[in-house]
């Protein structure tokens, strides 16, 4: 049981719970108090954690196919967190893959209906699909299996905040052309978009500081990705440029939205450009595997500022 739970990377399941959660207290709801104080968040704290729960699982589904069908580069790249065909069968991992992605679909088919929303059962769909083609085709390709991952990863901030807007809609009904000319529900759309955004960016940008990590054991395997492709030092300056990109972006929103708020300021260039801004000069500067992991790292801990910048962006709207 506890190799099966590290197949599905709990901590990264963590990660995605958090940010769901971290959006919906510290980013939807305080701009719904800031419009109204008598406003609260209409979609059901049990419907939420459903849709948490659904994202989990297809995130975790990912990671068992993914393992899956890396054992023979895993052995090469990461020999140390082999585990299927070794310590879980691998007709069990494959089960818990199918198992976990229906049981994932069917929770957000029951979200859809209860919110009216039959659109959302495209994200779940997509997500999945595009999971279980990464692994044995796009992951080998050149960027595309790079894409790939960075949908995936885009597409949470979103589904975090469509069913809230979604009931807040049907339940202040009656309201909502007041809703619609104070902009609020552009302003959520806004935010939840700028998130995504973000974990596009530097997750399109970290998969291919992982492919310059990985690249010995890919090449062994025949894969085609971009350092292969491309050479090292051409992806080497790919990735820090979507990592500049991603600085110019947060500089510019951080100057527009928080110059007048000196805390505010503060925080999002420590928590969030710093990291990016040192991820960048690490990528270009690294020369070995050990590099290439510590740019990835340094990416992670710009994703993972960018979670606890919400609590700053909620004091923010609340003061």
């Amino acid at each position: 049981m506890f190799n099966l739970l590290r197949l599905t990377r709990p901590l990264n399941l963590l990660i995605i719970a958090a940010t769901m959660y971290c959006l919906r207290w510290c980013v939807v709801l305080p701009l719904l108090r800031k419009y109204s104080p008598g406003f609260d968040l209409s979609f059901s704290g049990f419907h939420f954690f459903l849709s948490v729960l659904a994202m989990i699982l297809l995130a975790a589904a990912g990671n068992i196919i993914n393992d899956y069908f890396d054992q023979k580069v895993d052995r090469i790249n990461r020999p140390h967190r082999l585990i299927v065909g070794k310590t879980v069968k691998r007709r069990v991992a494959m089960m818990l893959h199918h198992g976990l992605n229906i049981a994932a679909v069917l929770i957000s088919l029951y979200l859809a209906w209860v919110s009216h929303l039959w659109m959302a059962i495209i994200i779940p769909v997509f997500i999945a699909t595009l999971l279980w083609w990464y692994s044995p085709v796009l992951k080998k390709k050149a960027f595309w299996g790079n894409l790939a991952v960075a949908l995936c990863v885009a597409s949470v901030p979103l589904w975090a905040g469509m069913f809230d807007i979604r009931a807040i809609e049907r339940a202040y009904s009656d309201m909502l052309p007041a809703l619609q000319e104070q902009k609020l529900l552009e302003e959520v759309w806004f935010w939840l978009t700028a998130f995504a955004v973000f974990a596009f960016l530097l997750t399109l940008a970290r998969e291919a500081q992982k492919d310059l990590e990985d690249l010995e054991g890919d090449r062994a395997e025949g894969y085609t990705t971009l350092p292969i492709v491309q050479g090292e030092k051409n992806t080497r300056i790919y990735a820090a440029s979507i990592l500049f990109i991603a600085f110019v972006l947060v500089a510019a929103g951080t100057g527009v939205y928080l110059r007048d708020n000196k805390i505010t300021f503060l925080f999002s260039s420590l928590l969030v450009a710093a990291p990016i801004l040192v991820s960048m000069i690490y990528t270009l500067r690294a020369q070995d595997k050990k590099g290439y992991a510590l740019a990835s790292r340094l990416t992670k801990l710009a994703m993972a500022g960018g979670i606890f910048f919400t609590f700053v962006i909620r004091w923010w709207l609340m003061i």
